[in-house]
């Protein structure tokens, strides 16, 4: 069995510099490292994440739908150690037979539940092997500095809201944004990105100077299920697109039709992520491999197609992966992400010096 090294909250390399892959054709590159273990989940691997030396695997949730035979594979969560040791292995399909999202707070693992009155929080009890409720426990928000506190909302295809909130006049502030994921701060600038996975997909990334230069939050909308195309902003006051492409409408986030003599090209290059490295701002995109790029500015008009030619890709990971939604583990200079691959899975962790592809063999 082959011994995994990872890097965990604190940062520390552990000695994985001396198994990095280097290699001098970009700065991007040359940060890249690489480390593989084996380990066996006999259910499979259907979100993981790394917290304080163990990696806690979920295994895929099972569907029953009506008229078909009844499916009683329970969903387990597995802990293992660094060497891929199985440390425990426990049902949990009681409690996490719907979506679920998994975050770190102070070292603890937390999930975040919808139910019937809106989402709960669990935490997980590793002295009792089980989630216990939590209340009053949220994920961080997207970012916060010492003048935002940056959240948001989304409605899927409807339309998605950034919000900035501040702490000087505790007035909040607000912008069309389709389901952000990131937001990054280089040079004084709010970089947010988002990325809607649902159906065909959409991709954006926007630049703030100003957040008190968009539109002001009222808290007017409604809330109401039958509404919910009326949830999320359509504002795009103070902010300048710098990517936007995919198969909706903007800010309404309908579906887009072509006009006239526009042909509508479908782009299955879905936005994973955008970090600073070495005090660059990059971002990921997933296609039918994982790409790492940047934009190189030579207009202001938007990127809105990936075959751009101001899109210039830095590297590209030769194993075929495909992406986890179940895990929101993002810090200000730190980012984890995990992916499903045909051989398990694999998860890259991006520090402000190194990125780190770690790879799950299992062997169930």
């Amino acid at each position: 069995m082959k011994k995994i090294t990872f890097l965990f909250l604190s940062f520390s390399l552990l000695g994985i510099l001396s198994s990095c892959h280097r290699d001098n054709s970009a700065a991007i590159q040359e940060s890249i490292c690489f480390d593989t273990t084996d380990l066996s989940c006999e259910l499979g691997m259907e979100t993981a994440i790394l917290l304080n030396d163990t990696l806690y695997v979920f295994s895929p949730r099972i569907f029953n739908f009506p008229g078909q035979e009844p499916n009683n594979t329970p969903q387990r969560m597995y802990g293992l150690n660094k060497q891929g040791e199985k440390l425990f292995e426990i049902d949990i399909d009681s409690l996490f037979h719907n979506y679920y999202y998994l975050f770190p707070v102070n070292n603890q693992l937390y999930a975040s539940i919808p139910q019937k009155n809106g989402y709960k929080t669990y935490r997980f009890d590793p002295s009792k092997l089980e989630w216990i409720l939590a209340e009053g426990v949220k994920p961080a928000p997207l970012f916060e500095d010492d003048n935002y506190i940056v959240t948001s909302s989304s409605s899927g295809e409807w339309g998605g809201t950034i919000f900035f909130t501040s702490k000087q006049d505790g007035k909040t502030y607000e912008g069309a944004l389709l389901d952000p994921i990131r937001v990054l701060k280089k040079d004084g600038i709010y970089y947010a990105s988002g990325a809607l996975g649902h159906m065909r997909g959409h991709s954006m990334i926007c630049a703030i100077e100003d957040p008190q230069k968009m539109a002001v939050f009222k808290n007017d909308r409604p809330i109401a299920d039958s509404l919910i195309h009326l949830r999320e902003s359509t504002s795009t006051q103070g902010i300048k697109m710098i990517a936007d492409y995919g198969a909706y409408k903007k800010p309404t986030g309908q579906f887009a039709e072509p006009t006239g003599d526009t042909v509508y090209t479908m782009q299955p290059a879905l936005l994973l992520s955008s970090f600073l490295h070495k005090n660059n701002l990059y971002h990921m995109y997933a296609d039918t491999a994982v790409h790492i790029f940047r934009i190189n500015p030579a207009s202001d008009s938007a990127v809105t197609d990936i075959q751009d030619p101001r899109i210039e890709v830095l590297y590209t990971f030769a194993t075929p992966m495909d992406g986890s939604p179940w895990l929101k583990y993002s810090q200000t200079d730190y980012h984890q992400l995990f992916f499903r691959t045909s051989d398990g899975g694999a998860i890259i962790e991006i520090t402000p010096d190194s990125i780190y592809l770690h790879t799950l063999i299992n062997k169930k």
